[in-house]
C-alpha cells in the first residue's frame, strides 16, 4: 500500500469549449421563511420545490432577503435533493483566531449569493457593530469556525463555487426538495429570514463570467478533509485484505483542543494497490479523498466532498501525463469502489 503526496492539487482542468453568451435560469421562491432560532445550531430550513428539469443543470445561485445582527453567529448551507451535493453558502463570516474583524455587524436586505459576487468577509471587515453589511452580490466561502463548540481557526473567507458543488447534477436528482439550512451558533442577537428564491442555471455561464478579480486572500490547510481550517487526522487502511483489498478511509476531526474528541467518519475508496492523494477538486475549501490507479489509460478517482456520492473519474494514459479536460462536477461515476 502507498501513501502519495497529499497536498497534490490542479490536476483537473476544466477545458474552454464553445460556451453561449446568455445564461437561462428558473427561480424558486422558498417555503418555510420566519425567524432564525437563537442560539441553535439545527436552525431553520427554508425549502425549494424544484421541478421541471430533465437535462443537467448547470448550476444555482441563491437570493436571501435576511435580517440579523451580529452576522458571525450565522451558517448557512445548501443542500440538494436527498442531499446529493451540498455548499456551504457562508458561515461564521468574520471570525478568526487572531482578529474577527467584522464579525459583530449585522445582516440587513437583500444578498444574492453566486459565482460571481464579491468577497463577503472583505465587505463586513471595516465594518463595526452598528454597519450593516452591503446589500448585493457575494461569493459563497469557507467558514471562519467550524462549531460553536470547537476553537477559532485563522483558516476562513475562502472563495467557493456553487457551480462546482452543483453543475452537473443530473435531473433526477435536482427535482425535488432543495433546503437552505440557517443557523444561528450563538446566543442573544436574533434575526429572520424574510424571503429566498433560489435560481437553477439550465445553460453554461458565459466565458469569463467569473471575471479577472482577485480572490480572497486566505490560507488553507494542509490535509484538512473536514473543513475545520486544521490539518485532518486521516489514516488508510486495507479493509478488503490483499492486493486489491477495498481501502476505507478513516478521517478525524482536528479540534485543536489536544483531545481525542473530534468527530470520525469513515468511508470505502479506492484498493490496495492505488497511490493516495487528496486535493479541493470540487472546489468547497474541503479536502477530496483521491486515487491515482495504474492502467490503460491510468485514472484519477475523486471523492469530492460536496457530493460523496459521486466518484470522479479523470483518465490519462500515463501516471507522468495530465488527464484529459473533464471536472468532477459533470460525476463521471467510476468502476470498482
Amino acid at each position: 500500500m502507498r501513501l502519495g503526496a497529499l497536498g497534490l492539487v490542479g490536476l483537473c482542468v476544466v477545458g474552454v469549449a464553445a460556451i453561449p453568451l446568455t445564461a437561462t435560469a428558473a427561480d424558486f421562491a422558498g417555503g418555510g421563511i420566519g425567524p432564525i432560532p437563537d442560539g441553535n445550531p439545527t436552525g431553520i430550513n427554508v425549502t425549494f420545490n424544484v421541478s421541471g428539469f430533465v437535462q443537467p443543470i448547470q448550476g444555482v445561485s441563491l437570493k436571501l432577503n435576511i435580517a440579523h445582527t451580529y452576522v458571525s453567529d450565522l451558517r448557512a448551507t445548501l443542500i440538494s435533493p436527498a442531499g446529493k451535493a451540498q455548499l456551504l453558502v457562508f458561515g461564521r463570516p468574520g471570525a478568526r483566531n487572531s482578529s474577527s474583524p467584522g464579525a459583530s455587524s449585522n445582516l440587513g436586505g437583500e444578498y444574492v449569493f453566486d459565482d460571481n459576487g464579491g468577497d463577503l468577509w472583505a465587505a463586513i471587515a471595516p465594518l463595526t457593530s452598528s454597519g450593516v453589511v452591503p446589500p448585493g452580490r457575494y461569493r459563497t466561502s469557507t467558514s471562519g469556525k467550524e462549531s460553536a463548540s470547537a476553537q477559532l481557526s485563522d483558516h476562513g473567507g475562502c472563495s467557493t463555487s456553487l457551480t462546482s458543488a452543483f453543475g452537473g447534477l443530473p435531473g433526477s436528482e435536482a427535482n425535488g426538495i432543495w433546503t437552505l439550512n440557517i443557523a444561528d451558533e450563538v446566543s442573544i442577537d436574533t434575526g429572520t429570514v424574510n424571503a429566498a428564491l433560489l435560481s437553477v442555471d439550465t445553460v453554461a455561464d458565459p466565458i469569463f463570467a467569473y471575471g479577472f478579480e482577485p480572490r480572497a486572500q486566505c490560507k488553507t490547510a494542509w490535509l484538512d478533509l473536514t473543513g475545520a481550517g486544521r490539518s485532518s487526522y486521516v489514516l488508510v487502511r486495507n479493509t478488503g485484505g490483499g492486493p486489491t483489498g477495498t481501502i476505507t478511509w478513516y478521517v478525524k476531526d482536528n479540534i485543536a483542543t489536544g483531545s481525542s474528541a473530534g468527530a470520525l467518519t469513515m468511508f470505502e475508496h479506492g484498493i490496495a494497490s492505488d497511490f493516495f492523494l487528496t486535493g479541493d477538486w470540487d472546489g468547497d475549501g474541503i479536502g477530496d479523498a483521491a486515487v491515482w490507479r495504474s492502467g490503460t489509460p491510468g485514472q484519477f478517482i475523486v471523492r469530492p466532498s460536496s457530493h460523496p456520492s459521486h466518484h470522479c473519474c479523470q483518465c490519462a494514459d500515463r501516471a507522468d501525463h495530465l488527464p484529459h479536460v473533464l471536472s468532477c462536477h459533470h460525476r463521471e461515476v467510476c468502476p470498482g469502489p
